[in-house]
């Protein structure tokens, strides 16, 4: 049996008030005392009744999920005045002390005295329609003052947002900390944890795992239970594990719950900036309620000192989850549930073309280059930046196995400087793409060659493409003989235009734009990219990151090839100093 804490969607969307402005202030309803003014039993009954009228006000699930952040501020918290929101089963929905007291169960918690509170409190707020007072016993060790026995103020109230009453209690403060909550079993978690995060595709089969362990947890836990929070925030559990881990928000950007920052909670981050100015809540969202996707932005990572300042590379991922039709609130209401991982918390490597059909096959070899064993993950993406079903093009023989989420990995993990080839079968119609190769954390290092098949051509092998914003590759062309292909593919989560240069001694020739969808790819011969005669052409291919694109990553391979002479070999692709933007004038000219 797990004891744990839990929050359901009552707590956070009935309890908890939108930002200022949005509502009536306290003091617009008949003047109630706020929080400091509250000196007596009768200030401590007007305060409890001024924040009953209050809550019942809103009917918008936007401004009742925002309350939990309205309700923590100085009108309605003042030292040991505060409100404290539960269920008539005695479950804590919201407790503007510690939110960490949310989800518990105070039906058996006693005072000092041995005597149960939470049945007093019951039984007070159903006594009379503006409820009653309650009498408690509670030495507080931190204040030798504090009087003892106490007073509290307990009211019944249903609120228009929920099909059930709720019990609002202000000025009981006795401390929760040691009270546990016993609610069973939970179901298994998914295949994919938080500690398997390592890249984009880890990431949506974590995100989308919780969406479905959720919908299992109602169907065992009822309708009523919407997040286990106290397991969601458990370091090292399946759900948070370094920084990964999971967080829930309204379409309209109000935060219900958040793993590592509980401060958020109801808070509306809608125009949520990053370092670098770029509306990443907002971007989430509209993925969201695409039906999933990621986002690649900059973000403070607190295990990198300074970071605060710059940020690192992240990628975030998003999907939509619709809340039962018998759920208490807000049925078929949907929320989003998303997580991330930083780019610098993974080793890849990068291969920006494979090719696999019409006899042709590929290779790809790894050399586990870490001091322990490792598992890595294979994708194969597609030009349009889907994943391929690596069982349409590899035989899964020997060690090799596939995941549910498209990635080909080891059932036993390779050894240090172990090696392993993956080879496709050259079967079916002709499919290029890339190959993106995974281990988990920077002390993983791991190193390979792709190796192209081409029978009656030849054979070539290219190390795995460095990740640029601007590269130079050598090109030629002869009538009739070589000609010089190449491969470039998006790194990042967003389409990215290039601008494809073709130079001849220094002075550009023709520009093209190549527009590649997020983790898309192309290959083209430079005679099908410029219009300009190449029949007998020597001279360099230039691509850059097009102005505004944001983290314009990417990478290149080129090749060479003659048929006729059985020529195929790659060449070098020299990556640009910096980020070269487009050379406009010499466009203009052009």
């Amino acid at each position: 049996m797990k004891s744990i804490r839990t929050m359901t969607i009552c707590g956070i969307l009935l309890s908890l008030a939108v930002t200022s402005g949005s509502l009536p202030s306290l003091l617009a309803q008949d003047d109630p005392p706020t929080a400091r003014e509250v000196k007596d039993r009768e200030t401590l009954k007007a305060f409890v009744l001024g924040a009953r009228n209050y809550i019942i006000s809103i009917t918008d699930p936007d401004e009742g999920a925002a309350l939990v952040d309205t309700l923590q501020e100085a009108d309605w918290k003042h030292e040991n005045t505060y409100l404290i929101l539960l269920r008539l089963s005695g479950t804590v929905l919201f407790h503007a002390k510690d939110q960490n007291f949310v989800g518990i169960d105070l039906s058996n918690v006693e005072d000092d005295r041995g005597e149960k509170v939470f049945p007093k409190m019951l039984a007070a707020a159903q006594s009379m329609e503006d409820g009653d007072f309650v009498e408690y016993s509670w030495d507080d060790p931190s204040d030798p003052a504090d009087p003892n026995p106490k007073t509290c103020y307990t009211v019944q109230y249903t609120s228009p947002l929920g099909r059930g009453a709720l019990l609002l209690v202000g000025g009981y403060y006795q401390d929760l900390s040691d009270v546990v909550t016993d609610i069973g079993e939970f179901p298994d978690p998914p295949a994919i944890t938080a500690g398997d995060v390592v890249d984009r595709e880890t990431l949506k089969a974590f995100v989308h795992g919780a969406v479905g362990w959720n919908r299992e947890v109602f169907n065992e836990f009822g309708a009523d239970l919407l997040q286990l929070v106290e397991e969601y925030r458990r370091e090292g559990g399946p759900w948070r594990q370094g920084s990964t881990y999971l967080y829930i928000l309204t379409e309209e950007g109000v935060v219900l719950f958040h793993a590592t920052r509980p401060d958020q909670v109801g808070r509306n981050l809608i125009d949520s900036q990053t370092i670098n100015d770029f509306p990443v809540v907002r971007r989430l969202i509209e993925k969201a309620q695409a039906g999933g996707g990621f986002v690649e932005y900059y973000w403070d990572d607190p295990s990198v000192v300074g970071d605060e300042d710059t940020g690192s590379a992240k990628v975030g991922y998003a999907a939509p989850f619709t809340l039962p039709e018998d759920f208490p609130v807000f049925p078929g209401l949907t929320l989003i549930l998303g997580s991330g991982f930083y780019k610098g918390s993974q080793m890849a490597l990068d291969f920006a073309h494979f090719a696999n059909g019409d006899s042709v096959s590929s290779d790809v070899v790894l050399v586990n280059l870490a001091a322990t064993p490792i598992r890595p993950l294979v994708y194969f993406y597609g030009k349009g930046g889907e994943l391929i079903d690596p069982e349409s093009m590899v035989d899964i023989v020997g060690n090799l196995e596939a995941t549910d989420f498209g990635a080909l990995t080891l059932q036993s993990e390779l050894p240090v400087l172990g090696e392993i080839t993956i080879s496709t079968n050259g079967m079916g119609d002709l499919t290029t793409g890339s190959v993106k190769v995974v281990t988990e954390g920077l002390d993983s290092p791991i190193g390979g060659v792709l190796r192209f098949d081409a029978p009656g051509i030849g054979v070539a092998g290219v190390g795995a493409s460095q990740s640029v914003q601007g590269a130079i590759i050598p090109v030629r062309r002869q009538m009739g003989g070589i000609d010089t292909g190449a491969a470039l593919r998006n790194l990042s989560e967003s389409e990215l235009t290039l601008t494809c240069h073709l130079m001849m001694s220094g002075e550009m020739i023709e520009m093209q734009e190549v527009t590649l969808p997020a983790n898309g790819q192309t290959a083209m011969f430079i005679s099908e990219l410029f219009e300009h005669d190449t029949s007998n052409f020597t001279g360099s291919l230039r691509c850059t990151a097009l102005a505004g694109e944001r983290n314009p990553e990417f990478t290149g391979v080129a090749v060479e090839l003659d048929a006729n002479n059985g020529i195929f070999t790659t060449l070098p692709v020299v990556p640009l100093s910096g980020h070269m933007r487009p050379d406009e004038e010499m466009a203009s000219e052009e």
